[in-house]
């Protein structure tokens, strides 16, 4: 863009100067010469960046895959979840799947660009919407974990005062 400039000053500079024909001929080839030497770069620059953004894409992918891996196979605990010892288990599963799709939110913030992101890119926009639709599911299972573990609590409770009661009659009886 600099050297474009430059060379747009130096022609009108040269202009007003009287040229000889094989000069303004010189000058029209350093002119053509730069115009395809900046295509070249332009051409270049795009195909660097499209490589690197199927390199991103491809990262992306898998890491989306292993993260939804992870969702179908809480999913398939979740349906089936009740308070218990086995709540605690789910909520080990239910932080690690967190983690993962935090990592996963991170890397696609971090590797897609604002270019791609507000463009037109549909499989770039998809990921995104994937990860934010797991997050909403996520927060789901995070609540129903939360009342799963507040209902096993008061049951325990429960059973207690219960007990508690029956040693207390038995006490009263003698």
């Amino acid at each position: 863009n600099n050297s474009k400039s430059v060379l747009a000053v130096k022609r009108i500079f040269l202009k007003r100067q009287e040229l000889s024909t094989s000069e303004q001929e010189e000058l029209e080839q350093l002119q053509k010469r730069l115009d395809d030497s900046t295509q070249q770069l332009m051409e270049s620059k795009k195909v660097v960046s499209d490589r690197q953004h199927e390199v991103i894409k491809r990262e992306l992918s898998g890491k989306l895959q292993e993260v939804q891996k992870m969702f179908e196979a809480y999913r398939g605990k979740a349906a089936g979840l009740e308070a218990g010892p086995d709540s605690s288990k789910a909520g080990s599963d239910l932080r690690s799947l967190g983690r993962a799709l935090t990592e996963l939110d991170r890397l696609a913030m971090s590797r897609l660009s604002a270019r791609y992101r507000d463009s037109d890119h549909t499989s770039e926009k998809s990921i995104l919407k994937e990860v934010e639709d797991m997050k909403v599911e996520l927060e789901k299972w995070q609540k129903q974990l939360e009342d799963l573990e507040v209902k096993g609590l008061t049951q325990k409770l429960i059973q207690e005062s219960f007990d508690l009661v029956d040693v207390l009659e038995k006490k009263l009886q003698r």
